[in-house]
């Protein structure tokens, strides 16, 4: 881990994401990063697997940045909550996030992170990380106060897994926890020591 950390901070990190969640966790870690927020369009409608669609994005982000950034270490991520083939995006109203909460409630969904690191202007690796996410059932008074408190719409799917909700209302789950917060910390370290490995770093 620390050869990892080290090899990153000595290579300038860029953040390609306005994510809040990957900028802590990123603190977390102890990787010092400079962000960029990549403007591309994230049009669902594309002719690309559903599944696929967080790498696809993540990759867009990383390649839109390190355009400008060939020296530099970019590190692009994109997460999806996908529900029996249905993406839920982040609620742009008080009504679409009662509906997503509401069929979130009592069932299974997924939650997808695609990653792509970018260095000297090629993709060194590349990945997705899938964890299954199991609701209690939600009261609906609980409900309504997690959305007067304006919580979930900046997070896909309407809710924070690290939060107090989240907390109350995941019974379990199968897969990276830090993948449902936003990044999949574990992953992304064994890519990186197997990157470094390979090229004798």
């Amino acid at each position: 881990m620390e050869q990892v950390i080290s090899f990153l901070n000595s290579r300038n990190v860029i953040l390609a994401s306005s994510s809040r969640r990957r900028k802590q966790i990123f603190k977390i870690i102890g990787i010092n990063y400079k962000t960029f927020i990549p403007n591309i369009s994230e049009n669902l409608n594309k002719n690309i697997e559903i599944k696929k669609l967080p790498l696809y994005f993540a990759k867009e982000k990383a390649k839109k940045v390190a355009i400008n950034n060939k020296e530099k270490i970019v590190i692009a991520a994109d997460t999806i909550v996908l529900l029996e083939g249905k993406i839920l995006t982040k609620p742009k109203n008080r009504t679409e996030a009662i509906e997503m909460l509401s069929i979130l409630s009592g069932r299974k969904h997924k939650v997808m992170t695609g990653v792509a690191v970018s260095y000297l202007n090629k993709f060194i690796f590349s990945f997705i990380e899938k964890t299954d996410v199991y609701f209690d059932c939600i009261s609906k008074s609980d409900m309504r106060k997690y959305i007067d408190e304006k919580f979930p719409f900046d997070k896909a799917g309407g809710y924070g897994i690290q939060d107090i909700f989240g907390m109350c209302y995941v019974k379990k789950i199968s897969g990276d926890y830090w993948n449902v917060v936003g990044f999949p910390v574990n992953k992304f370290m064994r890519y990186c020591s197997n990157f470094l490995n390979s090229h004798g770093s």
